[in-house]
């Protein structure tokens, strides 16, 4: 069972290497107890954020959330058990194809949502840059072996959030589909691509963003797979009074938050050894007065996501993305705070969170439970100390949970230990001839010579010199006695080389969801 500590601590998170294999920790054995520690936690917590106590903001997020999920969800939690609120299970992740070591995440929450009889929801974090607009596809070459191909869905926009990303090049994105299926062919006769993207150029008909309708056509195939999950976007949840009561905090104590953020992040550094100062992710930065925010910043007009900085003169808290976006808040009385957000957005001005500030909010407000990716619980080691140091508060437990799965299990696995093999006797071939050479006068006498130079006491530096020098001429000797079998040896090493290389890109983890059999996954990801 994972123990709640106080402090950064190092927890050791590796990716699972093997076909169906999983990383869940804590153990969903231990998930009851830690559940209850968490709901007791929040219940419990003292103190007030922007004006408002923590069980009061507690409620009225929970309240927003299920406003903007609605009441879709097939199970109905009960949850006016005392005063505590809404129980909800969580997880997210940006708007991609990715692959289903990251999906297994959305059937974990479900599963432990079953178990805890609470809601179970997916936040879509479309505020994030769109990657760009390729997969990965196995293909097969004529001489049989494989090669990993880019294969486009549209062409690039740089610096666009999921959410402002809507197809650019029709021909390229609506044949997409065919494209993917017809290179999979030889591997994945029917992948989940033949009923996934024909769903997903029907919700682009509809209006929806690129990511938005992958998520739409994902979460048919889930409820098809009996997963009762809602989904909801991250630019929905920044419109919230709970999210911008939690910004205006921010906004109103910037200074201290930079220097609890960068020093928990120094402090982060000095445990795993990093020396550049962007990773796990960067400082925030202090330019004269203008203080750096945990958020990102753009317009209708002008989509490219931008830094969000602050500058705090009396009662006014002044904007900027220092490059030509400028407003105005006021400190005012914390009631009129959310409609000074409203107006923000009516002018056209979207400020979204960047990750460690989106879970920052998740879990100090939205839910109960979060499941993490490896990437994501490794910076959130840090929200937990930012959380007791900045807010003063115990941070709830969270999950981390991964998995690998690959396409074809049926080919002939040929690893880094086969190709050392084969170096190895190429190696012998060189400098231990006599143990590979084929049996012959010759070979006998240059093996009986070697022996003597090699098992003589050679004393002094000449007799050593000596002695390598002979053994040197030996080793040479011996070579046109063994120059068939280093060429069988060489050509073996190309084979194992290119087989070794097709292995690498048919085990990858890395392909997307979309390119597997549709019954592979879902007995590999169904959850009890």
């Amino acid at each position: 069972m994972t123990v709640r500590q106080k402090g950064l601590v190092y927890r050791k998170l590796r990716t699972p290497r093997t076909h169906g294999s999983r990383l869940v920790d804590p153990l969903i054995s231990d998930f009851t107890q830690l559940w209850t520690e968490n709901r007791q936690l929040l219940a419990g917590r003292s103190g007030q954020l922007a004006g408002a106590s923590w069980p009061d903001l507690l409620s009225e997020a929970r309240n927003e959330l299920v406003q903007i999920a609605g009441s879709g969800t097939r199970r109905q939690p009960d949850h006016q058990r005392g005063n505590q609120p809404l129980p909800v299970l969580m997880t997210g992740h940006q708007p991609e194809l990715f692959h289903p070591g990251v999906w297994v995440k959305n059937f974990l929450v479900d599963h432990l949502a079953r178990q805890a009889g609470a809601v179970a929801v997916h936040v879509v974090m479309d505020n994030d840059v769109a990657k760009q607009p390729v997969l990965n596809v196995p293909v097969r070459r004529a001489d049989g072996l494989w090669y990993a191909q880019r294969l486009a869905f549209d062409v690039s926009r740089e610096f666009v959030a999921y959410e402002e990303h809507c197809p650019v090049d029709r021909k390229i994105f609506d044949t997409f589909g065919e494209r993917v299926c017809e290179a999979m062919a030889p591997l994945v006769p029917s992948p989940l691509m033949e009923r996934f993207w024909p769903a997903v150029l029907g919700n682009v008909e509809k209006g929806m963003s690129v990511g938005g309708s992958f998520v739409a056509a994902r979460s048919a195939v889930e409820r098809d797979w009996g997963v009762d999950l809602q989904v909801v976007q991250m630019s929905q949840l920044s419109e919230t009074k709970s999210f911008s009561s939690l910004v205006f905090h921010l906004l109103e104590n910037a200074a201290h938050f930079r220097d609890v953020h960068n020093d928990v992040l120094a402090q982060y550094r000095r445990i795993h050894r990093i020396r550049t100062s962007l990773q796990p992710i960067p400082d925030l930065r202090q330019d004269g007065d203008w203080i750096e925010l945990p958020c990102w910043v753009w317009t209708t007009d002008a989509p490219d996501r931008r830094h969000l900085y602050v500058r705090k003169s009396g009662q006014q808290l002044e904007l900027s993305d220092r490059n030509g976006f400028e407003q105005t808040l006021t400190c005012s009385d914390p009631r009129g705070q959310f409609e000074q957000w409203q107006s923000l957005r009516d002018l056209g001005a979207k400020i979204r969170p960047r990750a460690l500030l989106s879970t920052m909010y998740f879990r100090l407000l939205i839910c109960d439970w979060f499941v993490h990716g490896i990437g994501g619980a490794k910076y959130d080691q840090i929200t937990d100390e930012i959380m007791r140091k900045f807010f003063g508060i115990t941070p709830p437990t969270f999950q981390v949970a991964s998995s690998t799965h690959h396409l074809s299990c049926h080919h002939q696995h040929v690893s880094e230990q086969d190709l050392r093999v084969v170096e190895k006797h190429l190696r012998d071939l060189k400098f231990h001839p006599e143990t590979c050479a084929p049996e012959s006068e010759a070979a006998r006498k240059l093996a009986d010579e070697k022996k003597y130079w090699t098992l003589g006491d050679w004393a002094n530096e000449h007799t050593a010199k000596k002695r390598n020098d002979e053994v040197t001429r030996i080793n040479k000797e011996f070579q046109p006695l063994v120059r068939p079998l280093r060429q069988r040896m060489l050509s073996e090493r190309g084979q194992v080389r290119a087989d070794h290389a097709s292995c690498r890109v048919l085990e990858s983890r890395e392909y997307s969801f979309c390119l597997f059999p549709e019954q592979q996954l879902r007995n590999e990801m169904v959850l009890g």
